[in-house]
């Protein structure tokens, strides 16, 4: 798991693996950490390489993700991902929360958007060194 942000109003999360409960609470403080004080930040979740995980996780990220957004702190998440368990965990969540959440399965539609976001890099990069 990785997270950093290029621009202030853009963060870019990098995830691998599987999502046990003892991966949820972790990432859940760093969704806290890194948007805490922005507002209306556009969040990039990439999980091509994320293979599933367990309904904890899905429910401990969820909660800290609608938080984020119901404190106005993110107003956009864009999903990246091939899993259709992924996929249909960001469409739960996305049910309850007041943000526009969009899944992608392609890889250069998802950076087209980063870019427009204004995100310079690319995650083919990202993925290959880290």
């Amino acid at each position: 798991m990785a997270l950093w942000t290029p621009t202030p109003s853009v963060l870019i999360w990098l995830v691998e693996g599987y999502g046990d409960v003892e991966l949820a609470e972790p990432a859940a403080r760093e969704l806290t950490r890194a948007t805490e004080g922005c507002r209306g930040m556009i969040v990039f979740f990439d999980g091509l390489s994320f293979t599933g995980y367990e309904p904890s996780f899905r429910a401990i990220l969820g909660l800290a993700g609608r938080q984020a957004i119901q404190d106005g702190h993110v107003k956009e998440v864009c999903v990246l991902t091939r899993s259709k368990i992924v996929a249909m965990g960001a469409a739960v969540v996305a049910m309850t929360a007041e943000s526009k959440f969009d899944v992608f399965s392609n890889v250069k539609a998802f950076e087209k958007r980063m870019v427009r976001a204004g995100a310079s890099i690319v995650l083919s990069g990202a993925r290959a060194t880290g």
